[in-house]
């Protein structure tokens, strides 16, 4: 008898250690509208809008300067809330804040795209238990905002961003990939999102699959994000609520959750939009009861976009064994800090991500090359093995590695 039950103690207790595995969070992408420099006072609002929705991750766009993070950090919880580090862009800067006690930052870096830079944070969860499930489950946010206005110009210049970020996929195979942010973009067949979503088992998918022609057309009203006013203030856009430019995609893997990461289905939705306010504002009858008042209000106040809202649920349990195409570092290959310390090196060649030779070894030093900032593969033998590696050259001459 006290075998049989101490063997139920046991299957209770590892099932039970499995099922609290599973996490859910909450992802959040806003743009701010020129903040601070449109109105330094407001980050109140947001206060009042992280307070009632409670994401987990923020992706932000139209940060003016540093300034926004003190800002921001002087109304919200900082007890919870941790931002990314801060890549300051031209004009306007993207940024991350995230819920430091369910996640932690494990890398971040920003590649040069135009007209702004995009930027990837890798997070994982803190709640992972590490003994039953040793493989660390990551997720990559990318957080991008395309070029603005329609036009042929300014779509090939949303293309050229756009066919950089694939590049980066294809390059790097981020685990959990979400990219979000403002992409300006007014229809589903435009080219920089059919870049983005061309090859749906090794780039993006739309979680809610909406194409069609976004903008001004009141069959998309209730995924509209911009604009929630029909007044002008802090330089932001009117008009009421007629394009989506708000956006998450993600890896097909997360609509699968192959990688230890899945979308829940359902969660993805616009907070404010009621779907009865197209060509409207969000205050405006008929009465918007999406959201309490000072909700809305504090949405009306806070930017000339709404946020886009969904939910993602971290399994580690549930993760596939997937081929890695390259060489993990260690083993006998060299690490990155000592691939450039030309030690037992016998040949390296680097290539771009076209496949095109750049360098090969000979008379110049691995340690000397000077490339142009982008994405490449390194491929070197030693008297063991051969190892290939990818590599980003950031703008600002920092050089990443993955495997």
């Amino acid at each position: 008898m006290l075998r049989s039950l101490s063997l139920f103690i046991f299957v209770f207790c590892c099932v039970f250690g499995l099922n609290a595995q599973k996490d859910t969070l909450k992802l959040m992408q806003y743009n701010l509208l020129m903040f601070p420099e449109s109105n330094p006072t407001k980050a109140v609002h947001l206060e009042t809008i992280l307070e009632y929705l409670q994401p987990d991750i923020i992706t932000l766009n139209e940060l003016t300067s540093s300034a926004a993070i003190d800002s921001i950090y002087s109304v919200v919880d900082t007890a919870k809330y941790q931002f990314g580090p801060f890549y300051a862009d031209t004009d306007i800067s993207n940024a991350i804040i995230y819920n430091k006690q369910k996640l932690g930052l494990a890398s971040s870096f920003a590649f040069q795209t135009s007209p702004r830079k995009t930027h990837v944070y890798k997070l994982f969860s803190k709640n992972q238990d590490f003994f039953a499930f040793p493989d660390t489950v990551f997720i990559n946010v990318g957080v991008v905002h395309f070029k603005s206005s329609q036009g042929g110009t300014n779509q090939n210049i949303r293309l050229i961003q756009a066919i950089d970020i694939t590049d980066y996929i294809r390059v790097f195979e981020p685990d959990n990939f979400i990219l979000a942010g403002d992409y300006n973009m007014y229809t589903s067949e435009e080219p920089a999102y059919q870049e983005l979503i061309s090859n749906a088992n090794d780039y993006l998918v739309d979680p809610i699959s909406r194409p069609g022609n976004w903008n001004n057309n009141g069959s998309f009203s209730d995924i509209h994000t911009q604009s929630p006013r029909t007044t002008s203030f802090d330089g932001g856009v009117t008009g009421g609520l007629d394009d989506r430019f708000d956006i998450m995609l993600v890896l097909n893997e997360i609509m699968e959750g192959t990688g230890g990461v899945r979308y829940l289905p359902g969660t993805y939705f616009v907070p404010g939009n009621d779907g009865n306010h197209f060509n409207k504002s969000i205050l405006q009858t008929p009465e918007n009861t999406s959201a309490p008042q000072e909700i809305l209000e504090a949405l009306h106040a806070m930017s000339d976009h709404l946020p886009v809202v969904m939910e993602i649920e971290m399994d580690p349990s549930q993760v596939s064994t997937r081929v890695k195409k390259y060489s993990p570092f260690g083993g006998c290959c060299p690490k990155p800090a000592e691939l450039f310390s030309d030690e037992n090196i016998t040949t390296w060649a680097i290539y771009d991500y076209s496949g095109k030779l750049e360098e090969m070894s000979g008379s110049l030093r691995l340690g000397d090359l000077q490339l142009n900032p982008g994405f490449y593969m390194v491929k070197l033998s030693n008297s063991d093995c051969n190892c290939t590696y990818k590599m980003v050259i950031r703008a600002d001459g920092e050089i990443l590695f993955s495997r």
